[in-house]
């Protein structure tokens, strides 16, 4: 007999509740919520794989489960899961925004959801392919990742219009010398001011490093 598996969420008051599963799809999985659990974020799915059925929600008492449906051409969404060691959210403070992946095959496309207006691109670097979001900022305005050209990344952070922005660019401008090291993604963004951004790059040599950047 095949297993099933379907998030849930448990309050001292309700015990477990079932969060459901999307149409067409009979599995779900919790990745993130808000610290007070009032909304909560997964991905609801046929198979165990993620595959290409894999839809991105958010869950409210008053709403239900809700599909954050796909990008354009795209068959596939899906959230970065939490990480405490490296503060990668996919979701604002109030759950009010929420960031992912939306694809089709391998191509990643970085997306941001608003209760308002739904499921929105959040456009790669000119001449990139796709993009990757890492993390968004408590309040929902400052979202950050990769622009990705094939199997190249760069770290990039993205307006409210959806436009890339290249961290190694601004901090060029910015008088920060760079010869010989790129920055190729962007992980963190400091809680309360948003002023520091860190992520990992490569040197010359190819060596792994992580960046640190204070923005003005």
């Amino acid at each position: 007999m095949s297993s099933k598996r379907v998030a849930f969420r448990w309050t001292e008051a309700t015990g477990i509740v079932l969060l459901g599963t999307l149409p067409a799809r009979s599995q779900s999985d919790w990745v993130a919520s808000t610290a007070d659990g009032a909304v909560v974020v997964g991905m609801s799915f046929e198979t165990s794989e993620f595959g290409a059925t894999a839809e991105a929600f958010r869950w409210t008492a008053t709403s239900g489960i809700v599909g954050l449906g796909f990008l354009p051409g795209d068959d596939t969404s899906f959230l970065s899961a939490i990480n405490p060691d490296t503060r990668r959210f996919t979701l604002s403070a109030d759950g009010k925004v929420v960031v992912g992946s939306s694809q089709t095959g391998k191509l990643h496309h970085a997306f941001r959801w608003t209760e308002g207006s739904g499921i929105a691109s959040l456009q790669p670097l000119a001449g990139d392919d796709g993009a990757s979001v890492d993390t968004i900022s408590a309040d929902g305005k400052v979202v950050v990742g990769s622009s990705l050209h094939g199997t190249q990344g760069r770290a990039v952070w993205w307006d409210q219009a959806g436009a890339a922005h290249s961290f190694s660019a601004d901090l060029t401008t910015a008088g920060i010398d760079l010869a010989g090291f790129q920055p190729i993604d962007a992980r963190f963004v400091s809680g309360g001011n948003k002023r520091m951004v860190a992520g990992d790059g490569y040197t010359a040599d190819n060596g792994y490093r992580t960046w640190v950047a204070r923005l003005p």
